[in-house]
């Protein structure tokens, strides 16, 4: 059960770094994330408290018992912190190696890169360092279907997975060499899954098709109907991870979801957190990354759906966020946007106080 914040909790740091641990523990992290990290999971108020009565992030670290995240002048420089660090990223996100360098931009690491080129010798040598595979093979070895076969058999079988991924999802994992071997030596991914013996489905490409797979598939409905209320990119991408080989691309599917939906004629807008449960349901069968990319846009529906009843009533609309964030599924959810909404009622203005002792 989550407990109100009283006024006057947070100028005690002492409350601070209860609060800090408890979103370490939550989250399974490893240290306090950074502020942009804890104001998209909803920790705004800690974030303000952080800033305004602890000293700011490097202070508060002190209290936490961490080291600064600031690192040393030079300890990208050693060869011994980078591999540390690059077995800490293949263990946080998965990885059985060391993703190609667009992957580690886009994970934020490029600080990681710059160091792997300018001191230790390239992503070639500081692979062998990491005592991974050579990613260089003998000429002609990606020509073998055989090999081929068994390379994609064992991405299948290392990642859990129940069937080869897409092209540019095989490439995101760090098997490029094999999506590019699929489609210049095997004859396309189409051909090359009927040689893994995988069923194949053919695409979704009119609207009464799609149509026809919501009906039948109760978690691809909830997810759809969220671009209802204008989340359609959002809800496109989840559904294309989630069967990346049912759909078409992002932009065909993203103009004929909105069309679907109205042929359904059943409307879950606006969305409740009742809504979110029968989404929770399915979320143990989901990957990790789909499952946080679910609950990230839950978080800001539901977020975005109680902006105006809270403009309107805060103290009321707090007590009826706080009611699901009692127990059941939804109960992280609906403490995440609780406590957006409790950082957002505490807000000091300047010259007028605090947002809930306005008396408006």
């Amino acid at each position: 059960m989550k407990e109100q914040i009283k006024i006057g909790y947070w100028p005690n740091i002492d409350n601070g770094v209860t609060e800090a641990r408890k979103i370490i523990k939550k989250h399974r992290f490893k240290t306090l994330p950074a502020a942009k990290v804890l104001q998209d999971l909803g920790y705004s108020a800690l974030c303000g408290a952080i800033a305004r009565y602890y000293g700011g992030f490097h202070n508060f670290r002190k209290h936490l018992g961490e080291p600064p995240q600031r690192l040393e002048q030079g300890t990208l420089k050693n060869l011994e912190y980078c591999v540390h660090q690059s077995r800490e990223i293949m263990q946080k996100h998965d990885f059985k190696r060391l993703p190609r360098h667009e992957v580690l931009i886009k994970l934020g690491y490029s600080s990681l890169i710059n160091a792997i080129h300018s001191y230790h010798g390239g992503f070639y040598n500081f692979r062998k360092i990491l005592g991974e595979e050579e990613k260089r093979r003998k000429l002609g070895t990606w020509k073998d279907h055989s090999y081929g076969l068994q390379q994609a058999q064992k991405v299948i079988a290392e990642h859990g997975l129940s069937s080869l991924p897409n092209d540019e999802k095989l490439r995101e994992m760090g098997y490029g060499a094999l999506a590019k071997a699929i489609t210049v030596h095997y004859g396309g991914f189409r051909e090359f899954r009927a040689l893994l013996g995988e069923v194949q489905k053919r695409r979704i490409r009119s609207t009464k098709g799609i149509q026809q797979f919501l009906n039948k598939n109760q978690l691809a409905k909830s997810i759809a109907f969220l671009a209802a209320g204008g989340y359609v990119g959002d809800a496109t991408q989840i559904l294309l991870k989630l069967w990346p080989d049912r759909f078409p691309s992002a932009v065909e599917l993203a103009r004929s979801l909105p069309g679907a939906i109205q042929r359904i004629g059943y409307s879950m807008i606006p969305f409740k957190f009742s809504s979110c449960e029968k989404i929770y349901e399915e979320l143990p069968s989901i990957t990790p990354e789909v499952k946080q990319n679910i609950e990230d846009l839950l978080y800001r529906v539901m977020r975005d759906q109680y902006q105006q009843p809270f403009n309107k009533n805060p103290q009321g609309t707090l007590q009826e966020i706080k009611s699901f964030a009692d127990e059941g599924k939804i109960q992280s959810l609906a403490e995440r946007v609780l406590d957006y909404y409790e950082s957002v009622y505490e807000f000091e203005i300047p010259g007028f106080g605090m947002m809930g002792c306005s008396g408006k």
